[in-house]
């Protein structure tokens, strides 16, 4: 009887996270790396497919050089039945880049918000950020 107890909770340690738990998590992992400047590790969360045709130097140029992020919360995932794909539900915190006016650069405001969807894709068996290669 007290073996009972000890192998269900063995069980429910080895039972698989949801996809959402997972990608959630990467999400979060990826967005800490940008917000720390860390390129090299926010590149390695792109899918394998895109990482074979996007250097890191293109990587960092698009995604994380001169980005004005403040804060990121990762609100939710939903992820399609039978499907490899899920989307992440984000909340971006930023300033916005100072705009010219009359000559001279000018602040826009404080911290603004935005949200995003972004897509996530199983890809060689583990969960991706999905970039496209052409923009």
């Amino acid at each position: 009887m007290v073996l009972l107890p000890a192998a269900l909770a063995a069980c429910s340690l080895l039972a698989p996270k949801p996809d959402a738990e997972i990608v959630k998590a990467r999400a979060e992992a990826f967005y800490k790396a940008r917000l720390a400047g860390d390129a090299e590790s926010a590149y390695s969360f792109a899918a394998p497919s895109y990482r074979a045709v996007t250097s890191l130097d293109r990587f960092r140029q698009r995604h994380v050089v001169g980005t004005h992020l403040q804060g990121v919360e990762v609100v939710n995932v939903e992820c399609e039945s039978q499907a490899s794909v899920c989307t992440a539900r984000t909340r971006l915190d930023f300033v916005p880049p100072p705009v010219m006016v009359g000559g001279r650069a000018e602040s826009v405001g404080g911290v603004q918000s935005t949200y995003r969807d972004e897509r996530w894709i199983k890809e060689d068996g583990g969960w991706w950020r999905y970039f496209d290669p052409l923009k």
